[in-house]
């Protein structure tokens, strides 16, 4: 009996071992890719769009937005919203996640907010904190932008980094 196990357990591993590629060194370099690599165009959009943007926005109850984007090289993006009241008050909201550019389309997914310097997570799960624009028009300082899910065009313009949105309308 014990013979017995002993060359069904050698039968079983010469099976398993002729599946396992005997160069263990592989990398994802070897493997097959499911697009071709980036183009050049289209790793300089995504260069030109680094930075600092501001934007402004008539909303629909007649209240003016005012909005800073920074997308950052790591892929990062953090949006600063500010919403002025008829009253001249306003309201933050800021929001963060990551971001890219696939073609002539810039997407975003929201990942979380910033509430007093405290990130409170988002659900991964909500369809509407995943965005694509199509890039209508990109230079070194504006980007409009065509939001997918609506008609919606933006136009941001780049500010310098020690930017910050005004207090007052």
């Amino acid at each position: 009996m014990t013979t017995f196990k002993a060359v069904c357990l050698s039968i079983v591993f010469i099976c398993v071992s002729g599946c396992c590629p005997l160069n263990t060194k592989s990398s994802f370099s070897s493997m097959p890719r499911s697009r071709p690599d980036s183009s050049r165009a289209e790793q300089e959009r995504r260069l030109m769009m680094i930075g600092k943007w501001f934007g402004i926005s008539a909303l629909d109850d007649g209240r003016l937005r005012r909005y800073i984007i920074e997308h950052h090289a790591d892929g990062t993006f953090k949006i600063h919203f500010r919403t002025y009241n008829k009253d001249k008050r306003y309201e933050d909201h800021v929001e963060i996640g990551v971001w890219g550019v696939s073609g002539n389309i810039h997407f975003t997914i929201t990942q979380g907010w910033l509430v007093d310097a405290t990130v409170i997570p988002a659900d991964p799960a909500d369809a509407s904190l995943y965005d694509a624009y199509e890039i209508i028009k990109l230079t070194n300082d504006e980007l409009e932008y065509r939001a997918v899910y609506a008609d919606v065009v933006f136009t941001v313009r780049r500010v310098p980094d020690s930017f910050e949105l005004p207090e007052d309308i």
